[in-house]
């Protein structure tokens, strides 16, 4: 019964001038099975009688005696039909509603009465699945009630229906005998429609249809319950395809612009064509949208899918129009929404024509994105003519290439972007690039001329050494301006350190250099260190995760920390560097070492090592951050380092240690540091596998 209700306060009402019936369509199409037993009524799904000499030939076979004459006619006359009386056939292949037609008696309502017997039979064995029959003659004769007292007129228990107990949609059955015979005295079935919302899941009424709905039926609908909806949590908790489609539905602007308007943020995923009408008419009302992430499935844009074997040219054609038209409507939100910042496009299968739409929106000179993700989309061309929509864009100040992304075309335009008097770019990430070696002379030349560039990330290029020597041959002109470089696992060795440690002298600007996820070994972090010993050298931050450095490597870290040396954040997790510790301990105790973050996760440090630790932490007066994650130091070698915490005299503020935090005696060391040093935090997290998000030093700038 619940069920039945929320659909039924859900019902949209269609050409009730034009049919003088009520029909059932939108939302409730997909949770009622009807059949509606009429004189007149046609319908889409109709199974017609066409011609009266064979509706008189078929209609004596419903007279025969055998007791399955009349499924065995049906199922030769209908597949639709037969498909419909057996409630186990799948949702999808199945009709939603069937209408009859025919003269008075040729025996509708015989067969609308077969019909629940067959239906009851063939659920019984499985599921209870209700079924609810309605004569229309009987309505015409009963006084004043509810719907829901008319349908549990013989099923008195329908009432006391639980929610839980519900049964689902495609198990509900409607048989409505005579339609058009239908006569209800206005005001005489219900008395009011939806006036709780929580009965919504005959969409979101609109006035003109609760208008249209009084005059022909003569009963009160309740128009407030939509504002009061928009107001609930779990309206909100709903998925956003869901509710976007619930305020399509209503056609009521000013509820759509009252329910976005709190709405800064939408994650969008395209999988049909009415996703795109849904999103473009919300969209169009979100006044204070910021940011979007986009996500299209493959087929939506047919030029770029493979069609189905069944599609002719001409259909193919009428249906990509079609999406277009959708699309461009959708995209037009860039273009009249100042507030919209951030787009992200990810995971997509676009077309050259949506790609050509979205690009036009992009350029368009009322378009304010500061930031933007172009992460694996198809086609390939795709982030070249991106590139050209951001050349002159003033208001971009972070842009992300990221994917198949091996066009000369695309870094011939992302050049042209960078050259542009009116390039503001700041943030730049290339990746994975496998070219970029071969067009260095005008990238360099770009980012020669570019003033605005500071961060450029480069992550999983294939730089190579050599494409590294002509990168810091740029890093070493004066008019390079780069401030944070990311050149994590680019394929290099510790061949290309001396070139990297030459620039680090000459260049003035730069403060961050990421080479995780390269194998520069020792010999390549000594070249390093003889570069940032120099005072010349300006860098900060050094991330080195999982290079390969060990206790030799550690050596010349050392050396370069005890000295006047600028590096303040250093990463060295996941490096087998456990036996080359205390050469990291003695420089951290030394008064000169500025280090303030140190990562050793997953360094194979064990118990052994925790008095050289905690002897430092002791000692040292300028480490904020220590994070020794992965490490096995076992209860013993955690005591040792709390009873080292506990003489707060250390200056730590962060410590991450891998621990059992739920045993009794963990928890009361834990308490005993904290009473004894309120500003330390200890993150036991044991799970870490990666290097500190700090040194990820690009995560803040998207």
């Amino acid at each position: 019964l619940h069920n039945i209700m929320n659909a039924l306060n859900a019902t949209e009402l269609c050409s009730l001038k034009q049919l003088k019936v009520f029909l059932i369509s939108g939302p409730l199409q997909r949770l009622f099975q009807l059949i509606v037993i009429t004189g007149t009524l046609t319908f889409s799904h109709c199974i017609s009688l066409q011609r009266r000499r064979r509706e008189r030939s078929m209609m004596e076979k419903f007279w025969r005696k055998d007791g399955d004459g009349v499924h065995q006619t049906i199922t030769q006359g209908s597949q639709k039909l037969a498909l419909f009386l057996n409630p186990e056939t799948p949702t999808q292949l199945r009709p939603l509603t069937v209408v009859l037609h025919g003269p008075a008696g040729v025996g509708k309502t015989t067969l609308a009465k077969k019909v629940m017997l067959d239906w009851t039979r063939d659920s019984l064995a499985k599921t209870l699945s209700p079924a609810f029959y309605l004569s229309c003659k009987e309505l015409n004769r009963k006084g004043t009630c509810t719907f829901a007292e008319l349908i549990s007129k013989n099923t008195p228990d329908a009432q006391e229906a639980r929610p839980e107990a519900r049964a689902p949609a495609q198990k509900l059955l409607f048989v409505v005998d005579g339609f058009d015979e239908l006569r209800v005295p206005s005001g005489s079935l219900i008395h009011d429609i939806c006036s709780d919302w929580n009965m919504r899941k005959f969409g979101l009424a609109n006035e003109r249809m609760a208008g249209e709905l009084e005059t022909t039926f003569g009963c009160r609908v309740t128009t407030g319950v939509a504002q009061e909806l928009l107001k609930s949590e779990p309206f909100w908790t709903m998925d956003l395809s869901e509710v976007m489609r619930c305020l399509h539905e209503s056609q009521e602007e000013l509820l759509v612009r009252d329910a976005m308007d709190h709405v800064t943020e939408v994650s969008l995923r395209v999988k049909t064509r009415m996703d795109l009408v849904h999103s473009s008419f919300c969209l169009r009302h979100c006044q204070n949208l910021q940011k979007i992430l986009l996500q299209v499935e493959k087929g939506i844009f047919l030029e770029s899918d493979t069609a189905l074997e069944s599609d002719t040219p001409v259909e193919r054609s009428q249906q990509d129009h079609h999406a277009l038209c959708l699309w461009t409507d959708l995209c037009s939100v860039f273009r009249s929404n100042k507030n919209l910042s951030f787009l992200d496009v990810g995971q997509s299968f676009l077309s050259h024509s949506s790609v050509r739409i979205l690009c036009e929106q992009i350029t368009h000179v009322t378009c304010h994105l500061q930031k933007v993700v172009i992460k694996n989309v198809s086609p390939a061309d795709a982030y070249g003519d991106f590139c050209l929509a951001f050349v002159g864009k003033k208001t971009l100040t972070h842009l992300t290439l990221e994917g198949s992304v091996h066009s000369d075309k695309m870094l011939l335009l992302l050049c042209e972007t960078l050259k542009h008097s009116q390039c503001n770019l700041q943030y730049l990430r290339l990746g994975p690039c496998s070219n970029i070696p071969q067009q260095w002379d005008d990238f360099s030349l770009a980012l020669k001329i570019n003033q605005s560039l500071k961060y450029l990330d480069l992550t999983a290029s294939e730089l190579l050494d050599a494409g590294v020597k002509l990168l810091c041959a740029t890093l070493r002109h004066p008019k390079c301006f780069l401030q944070r470089l990311s050149l994590e696992n680019c394929h290099l060795t510790g061949a290309c350190c001396k070139e990297l440690s030459s620039a680090l002298i000459v260049n003035q600007s730069l403060t961050h250099l990421c080479l995780a996820k390269n194998n520069l070994g020792d010999s390549g972090v000594k070249l390093l260190c003889e570069g940032l010993s120099y005072s010349e050298c300006q860098l900060q931050t050094l991330v080195l995760w999982c290079c390969n450095i060990t206790r030799r490597g550690c050596k010349h870290i050392s050396k370069l920390l005890q000295g006047d040396s600028s590096l303040t954040h250093l990463d060295l997790g996941f490096n087998p560097i456990a036996t080359g510790l205390w050469f990291l301990c003695e420089a951290l105790k030394k008064p000169n070492c500025n280090l303030k973050y140190l990562g050793l996760c997953g360094c194979s440090i064990t118990s052994l090592y925790s008095r050289d630790l905690a002897s430092t932490l002791t000692s040292n007066q300028k480490l904020e951050t220590l994070d020794l994650g992965q490490n096995i130091f076992g209860k013993n070698g955690i005591i040792v380092l709390f009873e080292a915490l506990k003489q707060n005299n250390s200056p730590l503020k962060m410590l991450r240690l891998k621990m059992d935090g739920s045993s009794v005696e963990m928890q009361m060391l834990l308490e005993e540091v904290k009473d004894s040093n309120p500003t330390l935090t200890i993150d036991c997290e044991a799970s870490r596998t990666t290097r500190s998000s700090y040194c990820d030093f690009f995560s803040s700038m998207l």
